[in-house]
């Protein structure tokens, strides 16, 4: 009876350290700070992601056309290992944004789910889908992008995002690992 156990002990820990050892060879970072500008239509965004556990980190942001709108939010992104180079990931927000022009401050929410993949050294696509309200409509969003890793602290990276808050955009990326 008592080898019985501990075979089930050994059993229930083998995925998991199975998933630490994949969460460590992917090398993806949770802590960092993105810096994004969108080229159509014009938009800046400041995004932070800091871990709290080994598979949790909070994220949130602030973006701006600039023109007396605001889009700021935040919540939490769970991650977990696929494989050696992939990791789930599935992001939860609550928002708070104002497109300006006479409009009202709305609340929404924000789910999104998708994966991130190394398919090289210093390179990593991500795509995401879900669903996002921001207060006056609720709709399916899909991001879709990439980063090249030039230093271990800093990285490089384009995205397309489609029915986001300023609708469909390309943005250019700049990441700081910390």
């Amino acid at each position: 009876m008592h080898k019985a156990k501990k075979l089930s002990l050994a059993l229930l820990t083998l995925p998991v350290s199975g998933l630490s050892f994949a969460q460590n060879s992917a090398g993806f970072s949770y802590s960092h700070i993105d810096l994004k500008a969108g080229l159509s239509p014009s938009a800046l965004e400041l995004n932070i992601s800091k871990p709290l556990t080994p598979q949790l980190a909070f994220i949130g942001g602030f973006g701006s056309e600039l023109d007396n709108d605001y889009l700021l939010d935040g919540g939490v992104r769970f991650h977990t290992p696929i494989n050696a180079s992939m990791d789930f990931i599935l992001d939860g927000k609550a928002n708070l944004s104002d497109k300006g022009k006479h409009a009202s401050t709305n609340w929404g929410l924000e789910v999104l789910g998708g994966v991130r993949f190394a398919p090289a050294n210093n390179i990593e696509l991500n795509a995401q889908i879900g669903i996002a309200d921001y207060g006056w409509s609720s709709q399916t969003k899909t991001q879709l992008g990439g980063m090249y890793q030039l230093t271990p602290s800093l990285s490089i990276g384009g995205q397309a995002e489609f029915n986001g808050f300023y609708g469909d955009q390309m943005m250019v990326i700049g990441r700081l690992a910390f």
